[in-house]
């Protein structure tokens, strides 16, 4: 699934058995990091700022009741994957709720339902796919633009999901993301993996973070190739180091082992798929 790139995943829950306590949703962001001055309409110069999914944009899949084994994650003897929840076609946004949240403190103005999404012009679902995109200069913030974050309204300990998609957004100025977040917990303490995620040009990552300490251990996540932690130079050189403590002078800022190299949301964007 190289979308999500469910193998990076794959490795930290399957392998490590990280057994969270807490359960997890599913978040998608279309963050607009940069806007044009009030009442300015169109995107920056060379953004695509979009996300266009499939008739299926995310399946969850999870073990049947009653079986036993490790991790939904992985196709056991002892238990089958059954799917459990979808979001697709008009009712698409039906699954989630809309999150008005901006705790990056940008230039997104987050608005607060489908109706007001599908107003702004950001939010629309057909038969065939649905989209989310940052939209024009909001008319409640100076120098921000509606956009919309959109989470699952139910949650999973474990899971497997599942994202189609044929267009991401890309460019400087984007900073879209597709996210866990533990739930009932504040943030970090809950937890929160990075499935797709990079701001501007940058290549996406995968990450995790996590309020308390925590060290990966290196030889089960390069079990199956070579994963370096694309967050060690900021984390003063610490490898594999998932706890997160944002402030001016702090430098925990959580793991992110990932297979090179990292690709771009343009690169992403010309490969679309499951």
């Amino acid at each position: 699934l190289k979308l999500v790139r469910l193998q990076a995943l794959w490795h930290i829950d399957s392998i490590l058995r990280i057994s969270h306590p807490f359960p997890f949703a599913l978040i998608g962001s279309m963050a607009a990091l940069v806007s044009r001055r009030a009442g300015a309409a169109g995107a920056p110069h060379g953004v695509s700022m979009r996300w266009i999914a499939g008739a299926t944009l995310a399946s969850v899949w999870s073990r049947a009741a009653g079986s036993a084994g490790p991790t939904a994650f992985l196709q056991t003897k002892s238990g089958k994957l059954a799917l459990d929840w979808e979001a697709k076609g008009e009712s698409f946004f039906e699954q989630f709720s809309f999150m008005t949240y901006d705790g990056n403190h940008g230039a997104s103005h987050f608005v607060e339902s489908f109706a007001e999404a599908r107003e702004a012009g950001v939010a629309e679902a057909t038969e065939s796919y649905a989209i989310l995109r940052a939209g024009s200069a909001s008319k409640l913030h100076k120098y921000k633009r509606e956009t919309a974050k959109i989470g699952t309204k139910k949650s999973w300990k474990h899971f497997l999901a599942v994202v189609k998609y044929s267009h991401v957004p890309y460019g400087c100025g984007v900073w879209p993301a597709l996210y866990t977040l533990g739930v009932g917990q504040p943030w970090p303490m809950g937890g929160e993996m990075d499935i797709l995620e990079y701001v501007n040009d940058q290549g996406s990552m995968t990450s995790f973070h996590v309020g308390k300490q925590c060290k990966l251990d290196p030889a089960a996540v390069n079990k199956y190739g070579y994963m370096p932690d694309s967050n060690a130079e900021s984390n003063n050189g610490s490898q594999y180091n998932c706890l997160t403590e944002y402030c001016a002078t702090c430098t925990s800022l959580g793991c992110a082992p990932n297979k090179l190299p990292l690709l771009t949301g343009e690169q992403w964007a010309n490969r679309p798929g499951a």
